[in-house]
């Protein structure tokens, strides 16, 4: 699966885009998409703290390092959801129509606070793989 960005530089015009490859897991993820967002949210703000920037004017790398590190973080607790109800030997669902109707939510909860170990842990963010560069 892959994550597309394409972006275009004030200074130059010069437009670029690139994508972020990244693992597929075979799931059906409730809030994942929420959770995608809330990190990217989170990691706009610590890259911008560490390279001194304003979050709105950030360069492309830094963009990059965002959403690359948005997306590992993610999988990772999308992963530890997927061992921990694997675990349980409950069934994974694939689909929407996968869940138990009489209490869809609980059957497969997104494990992010049980889980919450993996936001103190150093990890490698996706990279970014360039497509093309125009003007």
């Amino acid at each position: 699966m892959h994550m597309f960005v394409s972006a275009m530089k004030k200074t130059t015009g010069t437009k670029e885009a690139f994508k972020i490859p990244f693992p597929v897991l075979n799931g059906y993820f409730a809030g994942a998409g929420d959770l995608l967002n809330a990190l990217i949210l989170a990691f706009t703000d610590k890259v911008s703290k560490k390279y001194s920037r304003d979050p709105l004017c950030m360069d492309l790398d830094h963009i990059k390092e965002v959403l690359g590190s948005a997306l590992a973080l993610e999988y990772n607790f999308l992963s530890a959801t997927l061992d921990h109800y694997q675990s349980t030997g409950k069934k994974i669902p694939l689909d929407v129509a996968d869940f138990e109707p009489e209490n869809p939510v609980e059957n497969f909860e997104l494990q992010i606070v049980q889980n919450r170990k993996l936001l103190d842990k150093d990890f490698h963010p996706f990279l970014s793989e360039e497509i093309i560069v125009w003007s």
